[in-house]
């Protein structure tokens, strides 16, 4: 049948567009404009090397409330079939990203970590479960907060795959993401991360976790800069498997042969290193 601006021609079953199509718009449209100000800020040489060049087949959709940070750029994850499962590592109480999750109506698992701070007041109220514990590199503490690795939190929770992984956690990103690495990859299906950039003068940190999750068959479908906090301060990174399926639950997430190793070389960097600004 022919499509028409009313839907499919000749079956009465109306639009064939979804119905949360206008309420999707309205939250893009509001971090459309939180992002324009990204342009204003010179932002760390580092984080030019690295744009999103894959493509979300599924519908790339800002997942959260409201604008900001703490949500988060999510591939296709409305249609993720049952059992889903949600990690979210890094709250700070902020939960807009778990409470975009629990919008969908997917009725993931969800489970929020963060050593920092007590219990976020929606948690019980969306079904997600809250631990009081930060990712780490290893089973102990980083300072005076305890950490697990991603290996044991998921082995106490009896999890084999994370549909969606989102990681904030305020640099610790270069201890724990390795840690994942050296533990193998579990399968994910979609990795959302904030990475900082430590120091101004190199970014070799950044291109290690690039390389650690590129071999892992995740490729970047979205970035953004954060530049609430500083233009050398950290950019939020989307990834998601290259053979990403709404229904698959069992990623090959061991080095595929088309993986290509780039060395990559420090764009120029000007003569004010302190012209970066300031850490978050």
């Amino acid at each position: 049948p022919a499509l028409t601006a009313k839907g499919v021609e000749g079956n009465g079953k109306g639009p064939i567009w979804d119905s949360k199509v206008a309420a999707i718009e309205m939250k893009a449209e509001k971090q459309y404009w939180y992002q324009r100000h990204e342009k204003n800020v010179m932002i760390h040489p580092g984080f030019i090397k690295y744009n999103s060049n894959w493509p979300c087949l599924w519908g790339e959709e800002y997942t959260g409330q409201g604008s900001g940070d703490g949500n988060k750029w999510t591939c296709g994850a409305r249609l993720i079939q049952s059992p889903c499962v949600v990690y979210s590592f890094g709250s700070n109480n902020d939960m807009k990203f778990e409470l975009g999750i629990h919008e969908l109506g997917l009725n993931c698992e969800i489970h929020i970590y963060d050593p920092t701070v007590n219990e976020p007041a929606q948690a019980k109220s969306i079904g997600a479960k809250y631990h009081r514990v930060g990712l780490g590199p290893r089973d102990g503490f980083m300072g005076r907060y305890p950490v697990k690795t991603l290996k044991s939190l998921m082995a106490e929770n009896g999890h084999k795959h994370i549909d969606i992984l989102k990681v904030d956690i305020e640099d610790a990103e270069h201890e724990a993401i390795p840690q994942i690495a050296v533990d193998g990859w579990p399968s994910i299906g979609q990795f959302l991360v904030e990475v900082h950039i430590r120091g101004v003068t190199t970014d070799l940190h950044l291109d290690r976790i690039f390389q650690l999750v590129e071999k892992a068959n995740l490729r970047l479908f979205h970035q953004e800069v954060n530049w609430e906090f500083g233009p050398g301060c950290c950019t939020e990174y989307a990834f998601i498997h290259k053979n990403w399926r709404p229904e698959t639950k069992k990623y090959d997430m061991k080095q595929a042969i088309t993986y290509q190793e780039i060395t990559q070389q420090s764009p120029q960097r000007p003569q004010c290193l302190g012209c970066w600004g300031a850490r978050r």
